[in-house]
């Protein structure tokens, strides 16, 4: 019976892994089943060493008391016309704060190849992902004649190969298809680093394929904050390896950073021209109204964050709580005759910015405090994959509010809770 509920509790890890980057309902059902599993793992084992683990993992425990302010938050704070029942409805996605640190205790069961089939099944599954949106992409391209179309909402011309269009072929939003991307590669490089003398030469070749076609869709995704956070990330991570594995002196390593300094101001500024910046990168007026209006990604969130801060200032300690977001950011767009962010419904694109904005100083301070304690683990293990993963989440919630839909907050809480409970740091998973 033991062996049946382990291989039915990874079964169910699997599908979760593999409905992650699709559509809500086959990736909840997906969970609900990884939910029941576990269930039946505890019932069915005598061990409860495994669980009680749960107790010294502080990133588990501390994203477990988030979900559980963002319950109490939205219970004594509802909006005057709305009902428990939709108070209820707003932190639904927030559960799997709670779900994913309990239900993932069960990996230090699983054996080590098991846990390898796991990281080889992500990097096939955003395979299949990426390749049915390019699939998709060329079939709409061949039957219109041409790569663009003219997005009857906002009247833009739109590449099918590129952003948004890119990814809404299989339902998920850009920035999200981008970080899943990302991840990717990174388990991708790492193996093959760690195994590079073990490869065949078509091995060798077909990884190297892999990390370009990886990177390419990075980039064709076009989400700036995470192509920069990738970008910068990749090249530190090489130059971390060059350091520990091949040993260079201080000069080499050295030209290597300036290296570094220069491919990051060439994309930096190859990304000033492609978001064609009218006047300057950073200035804005909050009157402005596009088309003729400088409104970049940059100055963007500038102004974003300066509003932000001004809701923060009135409401630090308790927040606003969560059903009060749209309406108190619509009245502060209007306070600022800040047209742009009315007439597009903005959110902070900062999660810590709203994390403080909906729950207050408390979870503000969680929050931080769940990267700092994930940060202190990851490091303690020397688990370079889940600091790669760390920190490019990190850099991406700097820039956009990472956990406003459900897609962002499952792919956070998953793996946070994933290499939190791994037995053994991943390098040694992915060196199998």
């Amino acid at each position: 019976m033991n062996k049946l509920t382990h291989d039915i509790y990874f079964l169910s890890l699997s599908l979760v892994i593999i409905t992650l980057p699709y559509a809500f309902l086959p990736n909840n059902i997906a969970i609900i089943f990884f939910i029941v599993s576990w269930v039946a793992l505890i019932y069915n084992t005598t061990d409860f060493l495994f669980f009680k683990k749960l107790k010294s993992k502080a990133p588990a425990l501390l994203l477990i008391s988030f979900a559980l302010l963002y319950g109490l938050n939205a219970i004594i704070k509802p909006d005057e016309t709305e009902s428990l029942l939709m108070a209820l409805r707003n932190i639904e996605a927030k559960t799997a704060y709670i779900f994913f640190p309990f239900a993932m205790t069960g990996l230090t069961l699983l054996s080590g190849s098991k846990i390898k089939r796991l990281f080889d099944l992500y990097v096939i599954t955003i395979i299949i992902a990426t390749g049915l949106c390019l699939v998709i992409a060329t079939i709409k391209t061949v039957e219109s004649g041409t790569v663009y179309f003219i997005n009857p909402v906002n009247n833009m011309d739109e590449n099918n190969f590129m952003y948004h269009r890119l990814s809404s072929w299989i339902g998920i939003h850009a920035v999200y298809l981008a970080s899943y991307t990302s991840l990717a590669f990174f388990i991708v490089f790492i193996g093959f680093v760690n195994k590079y003398e073990k490869f065949s030469p078509k091995k060798k070749v077909i990884h190297i394929v892999l990390l370009i076609y990886f990177a390419t869709l990075v980039f064709l995704l076009k989400s700036i904050s995470v192509s920069v956070s990738f970008l910068s990330i990749f090249l530190l991570l090489v130059l971390y390896y060059l350091y520990y594995q091949v040993k260079l002196n201080k000069v080499t390593i050295l030209g290597f950073v300036l290296f570094i300094l220069l491919i990051v101001a060439v994309f930096s500024y190859g990304v000033n021209e492609k978001i064609n910046i009218k006047m300057s990168l950073f200035d804005y007026s909050m009157e402005d109204i596009p088309p003729a209006a400088n409104w970049n990604p940059v100055n963007l969130r500038l102004a974003l964050w300066e509003i932000s801060s001004q809701i923060i200032r009135d409401n630090w300690l308790a927040g606003i709580g969560i059903s009060r977001m749209d309406e108190t950011l619509q009245d502060y767009y209007s306070r600022n005759n800040f047209e742009f962010g009315l007439s597009n419904h903005f959110n902070p694109h900062n999660q810590f910015l709203q994390t403080f904005i909906i729950l207050g100083i408390a979870g503000f301070a969680l929050l931080v405090f769940i990267f700092l304690t994930s940060f202190k683990l990851a490091l303690s293990k020397k688990d370079v994959l889940m600091t790669v993963f760390l920190s490019t989440f990190f850099l991406f919630s700097i820039s956009e509010s990472t956990f406003a839909v459900n897609k962002g907050v499952v792919f956070f809480s998953f793996f946070l809770s994933f290499f939190t409970f791994l037995p053994e740091k991943s390098t040694i998973y992915l060196s199998k």
